[in-house]
């Protein structure tokens, strides 16, 4: 408990069945979702794990400084396989339910399958349940029919939606089932429907890629002879394609190594950055969720503010390195013939685009945006949570910004699992209430009220002087001209 504003946090998951936190949470892993049948050929289980394990080892090796994660309900068929196999590869396995586990259970008739759902739930690194549809009750989906579709829509929706790829062990026929396959594969390439998202429908929708391997069912009776073939699926837009979604992920493999090559940076700054959000004595007295979403603001913010540094330091070398082949170019209109000035000119100039080349390869400017742009997400969220706003913030956060921002809006949805939007802070009274509304008018808003005002006045000072710099240069090149 804080002795200064006497809070007491308390959160309420979505039942959560089994919790554990990574080590290093300020990773931003690569999502994997898998949708699937349930009744696949047992002649086809040897191949399928053989292309699951192809399908990981390359993006393993594609992004290999971002860990992945795989997204599955676990239900019989394709979810077990895809879960087995990528916990055979090291990839750590998230499973929603979607609904509770002894009403899920209920799926799995043999005492065989049973064991081997409760033996994956053992190894997953989290499980929990997401909640009802609203107007839904336990009773409601007891028994099989359109509620229980429903809640398999739901956790369909769910996987879709927090994954960056899709897996689909598919065979590739459209269906109109609700909580089919097809309806998964559906809500990825095309977007999900605002009864299982919060989402306007002015929104830009929401979509991303599928890995379709084709996969027939055991009922089919004719099966092609292009089964078990794989291929990428792509949302039909024009700013959504192949190239697109893997500048996305390469963004998110940046991030992390930028994370191992400014780790001794990190650790030494991110108690710094950390305090000027919450006082020490707030942050004792946080829960786990709340402590990591601070932390992984710190490490963004700690982030932006080196590379902003760097950026600023090569404008200002560059501008004092154009001066002097300025200088020099004027100089040898004065002193013509002379050979220092021209070799001055060429010296200047080309460690000035020497410097420039290197900024730009590195993306100083780049990554110091994008990062305080994540730093600020991180923040707002953070500060949710305390005020106990149900809403994850990238379903609001730069919904304009499609393209080159996308990765940060993919950054916070990953950071949000396994909690996402179904994890809100719970008050025990309304003090504790009005006291947590107390914290963030004081460390949110007032903070920041008074970071803009000092920003203001100390933008405009550097204004006036720069406009004295610039005056003063302008009138020593006319009269350098005029000699």
């Amino acid at each position: 408990m804080s002795a200064k504003y006497g809070l007491e946090f308390a959160e309420r998951e979505p039942k959560q069945l089994k919790a554990t936190m990574k080590s290093d949470t300020t990773q931003l892993p690569l999502v994997i979702g898998i949708t699937g049948h349930r009744n696949l050929r047992a002649e086809d289980e040897g191949v399928l794990r053989r292309l699951l394990h192809e399908f990981f080892s390359d993006m393993q090796e594609e992004y290999s400084h971002t860990p992945l994660m795989l997204i599955s309900p676990l239900a019989e068929g394709a979810d077990r396989i895809t879960a087995q196999v990528a916990l055979e590869s090291g990839i750590e396995l998230i499973v929603p339910l979607p609904m509770p586990v002894r009403l899920y259970e209920r799926d799995f008739e043999s005492w065989e399958s049973l064991g081997e759902f409760r033996a994956l739930l053992k190894r997953a690194k989290h499980v929990f349940e997401l909640p009802l549809m609203a107007g839904t009750f336990e009773s409601d989906v007891e028994q099989y029919g359109s509620h229980r579709d429903e809640q398999y829509a739901l956790v369909g929706a769910y996987v879709a939606r927090h994954c960056q790829i899709l897996v689909a062990l598919w065979d590739g026929v459209p269906s109109k089932l609700v909580g089919s396959t097809a309806q998964v594969v559906e809500f990825k390439i095309h977007g999900i429907p605002s009864a299982y998202a919060h989402q306007s429908p002015l929104d830009i929708v929401e979509s991303g890629p599928v890995y379709h391997i084709l996969t027939p069912r055991n009922s089919t009776l004719t099966i092609p002879i292009y089964s078990l073939t794989t291929t990428w699926i792509y949302p039909e837009t024009d700013n959504q394609n192949e190239a697109e979604f893997q500048r996305i992920f390469r963004r998110i493999d940046g991030f992390n190594a930028d994370c191992a090559l400014h780790s001794t940076t990190l650790s030494a700054e991110k108690p710094k950055s950390k305090s000027y959000v919450l006082p020490p004595e707030i942050m004792d007295s946080m829960p786990e969720s709340l402590s990591m979403n601070l932390d992984r603001y710190a490490t963004a913010d700690v982030l932006a503010g080196l590379y902003q540094k760097r950026t600023l330091t090569i404008q200002m070398w560059l501008f004092v390195l154009v001066f002097i082949v300025v200088s020099a170019q004027v100089g040898s209109y004065i002193l013509t013939g002379n050979p220092w000035i021209l070799l001055t000119y060429i010296i200047g100039l080309s460690a000035a685009y020497t410097g420039y080349l290197w900024a730009h390869r590195g993306e100083f400017e780049i990554k110091y945006l994008d990062y305080r742009a994540l730093a600020e997400g991180m923040r707002i969220q953070l500060f949710w949570q305390i005020a106990g706003i149900n809403h994850n913030i990238a379903e609001h956060y730069m919904r304009k910004q499609k393209g080159d921002l996308d990765w940060i809006r993919d950054a916070v949805i990953t950071w949000s699992i396994p909690l996402g939007e179904y994890s809100h802070g719970d008050f025990q009274n309304k003090d504790s209430l009005a006291t947590r509304m107390q914290l963030i008018g004081k460390h949110w808003i007032d903070d920041q009220c008074t970071y803009f005002i000092k920003s203001a006045h100390r933008d405009s000072n550097k204004l006036k002087i720069l406009k004295l710099w610039g005056n003063f240069f302008f009138f020593c090149r006319t009269c350098f001209s005029y000699y």
